[in-house]
């Protein structure tokens, strides 16, 4: 099966914030976007729609970013795709 390129970046910064789950800090774009090697504006968008999706949350200011809005274990594969 192969994955488009929004989905193939959507599960790698899930992955990311997967990884970083437990501390309850959130990761800036830039920190998931250096990491999984994804470009800041198309992970700025994809974030977006994740969080409208209510998939993830954002925090605002200087030590804001993003979190998974539950941890993955409570979270049902969304049947519909992303837009």
């Amino acid at each position: 099966m192969e994955l488009s390129c929004k989905s193939e970046y959507a599960l790698l910064a899930l992955l990311e914030l997967t990884a970083h789950y437990g501390s309850g800090e959130p990761l800036q774009i830039r920190q998931i976007a250096a990491e999984q090697n994804i470009p800041d504006r198309y992970l700025e968008q994809l974030l977006a729609t994740l969080r409208r999706s209510g998939v993830v949350r954002s925090q605002r200011g200087a030590r804001g970013g993003y979190l998974l809005a539950e941890s993955l274990g409570n979270f049902a594969a969304r049947s519909r795709p992303l837009h």
